[in-house]
């Protein structure tokens, strides 16, 4: 295709667009960034209920031009049963596509499976939550999946109760070579229901590498914790490489579950244990400080590259740990902790741990995902100002960082001269 507008591309190059249409006008300018290097493209339509018979004619002009989309991502407030046709046209032209990503209230459209089969080089499907499309409130069959119909598909991400997973881990008729699981279930998780997928998984998916679980709770309810003996059985998947568990109630690990997993695990290179928006539940080690779980964390998993997890950052040594750890994580995510009392100490204990840190992210770890937080004007600003706090932390860091990094390449140099 030359252009989906009037005249040429105007950024002709550019292979990954984002666009949020808020308007027509924004649906109809749209094409005006596409062209034949585009590869993927998200998509986010929030147009007025007014509007939406329009953007649908302007879309539908869309979906019937050839493209070399590998990746699509369409999120929209249009209702899906007025939106799904849509979509089956895109599937029905849009033949390269290989990663597809859509609301979760499409799982109960199944008249888009048939398209979706039909691409030949689909390796990846998810069904992300939306705030405005009204979430499947039951027990949705996934035999839609069928293994014949989705041979090649690697990965696999919705929004469902778990009930729903089990059936589909427990389904002869289940996609044969899934690897990768996206797995979040909006409602109050029961421990039994836990303890149902984490035993069918291994059966089912015994090479698994990913696995990400979205344990999350839309009610305020005081409930159990969440002790690691339910997650035990996925110790035997010894392929994994990314293990992240997003929750809301508490998560008992102890220092003993923390060296079965990297044992059992020896390519982990993500590991998660990070707290819903609006609590902070990880209880790691009941006789260790935040800190000393750090430590352990930092230096037990040798692929390691990224941590996800709630930090007690007031509770560090007033005196900064001298001896630096090894290890290869680059990317850490506090979630939502408070900053520290002592910045400097802090920074300079944190540097020792995460030597080869490149980042120090902060925030709601369900924005991630997909997942939108309605936040209060008040408590907005408050984010704000700690995210803030936290930049001035990662700053300091990262400085200490650079010291650390050049005291370490005078050494080699004073050594190599001796």
């Amino acid at each position: 295709m030359e252009s989906h507008g009037t005249g040429s591309p105007l950024l002709p190059s550019v292979r990954g667009v984002d666009w949020t249409a808020s308007s027509l006008d924004d649906v109809l300018r749209m094409p005006l960034f596409l062209s034949d290097n585009t590869t993927s493209l998200d998509f986010f339509c929030e147009v007025e209920e007014t509007r939406e018979s329009s953007v649908l004619v302007a879309l539908e002009a869309l979906s019937i031009q050839p493209t070399k989309f590998t990746t699509f991502s369409y999120t929209s407030e249009i209702p899906v049963d007025i939106s799904s046709q849509l979509c089956c046209q895109f599937f029905t032209t849009w033949i390269r596509l290989r990663s597809v990503t859509l609301p979760e209230g499409y799982l109960t459209q199944y008249q888009i499976f048939a398209p979706l089969a039909k691409l030949p080089e689909l390796v990846e499907i998810n069904f992300c939550w939306c705030t405005t499309i009204r979430r499947p409130s039951t027990t949705i069959p996934l035999t839609v999946l069928d293994p014949l119909s989705f041979p090649r598909l690697r990965h696999l991400g919705a929004t469902l109760k778990l009930e729903s997973w089990v059936s589909l881990m427990e389904n002869p008729h289940r996609p044969p070579l899934l690897e990768s699981l996206t797995i979040a279930d909006g409602w109050m998780v029961q421990p039994r229901s836990l303890q149902h997928l984490a035993l069918a998984l291994p059966s089912a998916y015994p090479h698994l590498k990913s696995i990400i679980l979205y344990l999350s709770t839309t009610t305020f309810v005081q409930a159990n914790p969440i002790s690691f003996d339910l997650f035990r059985p996925l110790l035997s998947c010894h392929a994994i490489e990314d293990f992240v568990v997003y929750h809301s109630q508490t998560l008992e690990f102890s220092e003993d579950d923390v060296k079965d997993m990297a044992q059992s695990w020896p390519k982990l290179r993500i590991l998660g244990l990070a707290a819903d928006p609006f609590t902070h539940s990880l209880d790691l080690t009941k006789e260790n400080s935040s800190y000393e779980s750090l430590q352990l964390l930092g230096s037990i998993f040798p692929e390691l590259t990224e941590l996800h997890v709630f930090v007690d950052a007031r509770n560090f040594p007033s005196v900064p740990e001298k001896r630096i750890l090894s290890n290869k994580i680059t990317r850490v995510r506090v979630g939502t902790s408070e900053p520290p009392d002592n910045l400097l100490n802090f920074a300079m204990t944190f540097a020792r741990i995460f030597p080869n840190a490149t980042s120090v992210m902060y925030g709601h770890y369900a924005w991630s995902i997909g997942r939108d937080v309605v936040i209060e004007r008040e408590e907005q600003k408050e984010y704000e100002e700690t995210e803030e706090m936290w930049r001035d932390v990662e700053k300091y860091i990262m400085g200490f960082l650079e010291s650390q990094s050049l005291v370490r390449s005078q050494l080699r140099k004073s050594n190599g001269q001796m």
